[in-house]
C-alpha cells in the first residue's frame, strides 16, 4: 500500500488517475482541495482534506505520512507556479518521498523549482510525466472519457473534413511528428508507478502511438473510406495568428473565461501547429516509462479510431 496524495484531483485528467488508483484496492489516497466538500464531491475509497496553497503549515499537516503526491493543479490558473512550489516546499518539509507537478514542460516554473531543488543532491524524487496529446480528442463528439471533457479538434471525423498546415505532408524530417495517447492508457500507467520500487526517471515520457498529420489523414481516409475536406493554413498566418480557415476548432476550457474561448482557440491552434511543425518534431516524446512497463499495451490509434467510426457517418 501506497499513501498517496492528490492535488486537484478531481479536475477532468485528475479524476481519471484517481479512478485507476482507487480501483486497485490499494492505497490511502487523500485528496487535497481548496474548496469544502459536498456530498457529490465525495470519491468513494479517500479522504477529502481543504487546504490553503498560502498556508505553508496547513499543507505540511495533510502531507503527513504522504509517500507520493500526483498534482493536477491547474496550469492555466496557476501560471507563475506559486501553488505548485508551496506544495513542493510542504512535500520536502513532510518527508514525502516522490511528487509528480501537473505541467510536464521543463520551461515551466514547477519543473525548473524542481531541478533546482535537486541540483546538489537528491532532495525530492520527482517525474515529468510527459505524454504528447490526448487521442481520446479525436473521437469527438463521441464519448470516449468518463470525466475528461473533450472538445473538437482540426480533425473532424463527424463531418470529414481537416485542418492542417503548410508543409505537413513533407518526408524525411521529424517535423510534423505527433504523440498519441488516451487517458485511460496514461491513468493505467500512472497507477503503476506509484507501486514500483524503482527511482523515478526524471523525464518520465509515455510513448503510445507515433504518427504525422499526413498519416494521420491517410489512416481516417482509409477507415471512413470516403474523402475528406482538407484546409491548409499558412505558417506566417499562424504566428500572426491569423486562422483563416472556415472554422476554428473551440477550445472551451474550464479555465477561460467564456468571453474569451475564441480568442484563446485561434492562440491555442496556433500554438499547437507551430510546435508540430517544428525542426525537432514539436509533440514527439521519449519512451522512459515504457521501459519500465514494457508489458503494457497501448490502445493503437487505428484501432481507437476504428471503434469510434464503427457505424457512424
Amino acid at each position: 500500500m501506497v499513501k498517496i496524495a492528490l492535488a486537484g484531483g478531481t479536475s477532468e485528467v485528475g479524476h481519471e488517475i484517481l479512478d485507476a488508483l482507487v480501483a486497485t484496492g490499494k492505497h490511502d489516497i487523500t485528496l487535497l482541495s481548496r474548496q469544502n466538500t459536498t456530498p457529490e464531491d465525495a470519491v468513494d475509497g479517500t479522504t477529502w482534506v481543504k487546504v490553503d496553497y498560502q498556508d505553508h503549515q496547513t499543507l505540511v499537516h495533510a502531507l503527513q505520512g504522504v509517500h507520493t503526491v500526483l498534482s493536477f493543479v491547474d496550469a492555466p490558473r496557476d501560471q507563475d507556479g506559486a501553488a505548485q512550489k508551496a506544495l513542493i516546499d510542504a512535500a520536502v518539509a513532510a518527508g514525502v518521498k516522490r511528487f509528480a507537478p501537473s505541467v510536464a514542460d521543463s520551461l515551466q516554473a514547477p519543473p525548473h523549482y524542481l531541478r533546482e531543488l535537486n541540483k546538489d543532491k537528491k532532495v525530492l524524487e520527482y517525474s515529468l510525466f510527459q505524454c504528447g496529446l490526448f487521442l481520446n480528442y479525436l473521437g469527438y463528439p463521441h464519448k470516449t472519457t468518463k470525466h475528461m471533457a473533450l472538445f473538437e479538434s482540426c480533425l473532424d471525423l463527424e463531418h470529414r473534413r481537416d485542418i492542417v498546415f503548410e508543409g505537413y505532408d513533407q518526408p524525411g524530417t521529424a517535423a510534423g511528428r505527433i504523440s498519441l495517447v488516451t487517458v485511460q492508457d496514461l491513468a493505467a500507467i500512472m497507477a503503476r508507478t506509484v507501486e514500483s520500487d524503482g527511482e523515478w526517471p526524471r523525464v518520465g515520457g509515455l510513448h503510445a502511438n507515433a504518427t504525422t498529420l499526413a498519416e494521420l489523414l491517410a489512416l481516417v481516409k482509409k477507415i471512413k473510406g470516403k474523402p475528406f475536406q482538407v484546409e491548409t493554413l499558412k505558417l506566417d498566418d499562424l504566428r500572426a495568428m491569423h486562422i483563416t480557415s472556415s472554422r476554428v476548432p473551440m477550445v472551451p476550457h474550464r479555465s477561460v473565461p467564456p468571453g474569451m474561448v475564441e480568442r484563446f482557440s485561434r492562440m491555442f491552434l496556433s500554438n499547437i501547429f507551430l510546435k508540430i511543425s517544428a525542426a525537432d518534431g514539436g509533440w514527439g516524446v521519449s519512451d522512459e516509462w515504457n521501459s519500465i512497463f514494457p508489458d503494457h499495451e497501448f490502445t493503437s490509434i487505428e484501432a481507437f479510431l476504428t471503434e469510434v467510426c464503427a457505424g457512424k457517418e
